[in-house]
């Protein structure tokens, strides 16, 4: 797994987080001034400030499955590869526990037992 590139992953999406809440906020205080008379309620301010945590919680959420997918991914790949190498090495322990060569021509050896089956010469 390369936890420097998740690390970078997690750093660039709170310095956008970071940053659009910053633009977010400097809009709000420069816009209140702009216009006279028009400046923002307790209302709004609050209405615009729960629509935007609510829109960064949907992309943190987004985040987060993403991130759920790729780590299954990455743990099936990990979980298979391991299970196919203790499977090898309880079937090689099997074997060599049996005394059966993985490589012998069995077909030559089956020929040598029938032998016995041959009729003698009369003597």
């Amino acid at each position: 797994m390369n936890f420097g590139a998740i690390r970078r992953v997690i750093a660039s999406g709170m310095f956008i987080l970071n940053f659009v809440l910053a633009v977010a906020l400097i809009y709000l205080f420069v816009s209140r001034g702009m216009i006279e008379g028009a400046g923002w309620s307790a209302v709004d301010l609050v209405t615009v400030l729960l629509s935007l945590v609510s829109i960064l919680l949907t992309v943190i959420g987004i985040f987060i499955a993403v991130l759920a997918i790729w780590g299954y991914g990455a743990l099936r790949a990990i979980v298979v590869s391991r299970a196919e190498e203790i499977t090898n090495q309880t079937l090689s322990d099997t074997l060599a526990r049996l005394n059966v060569d993985e490589g012998a021509d069995y077909g030559a050896a089956a020929g040598k037992d029938t032998e016995h089956a041959k009729p003698r010469a009369n003597r």
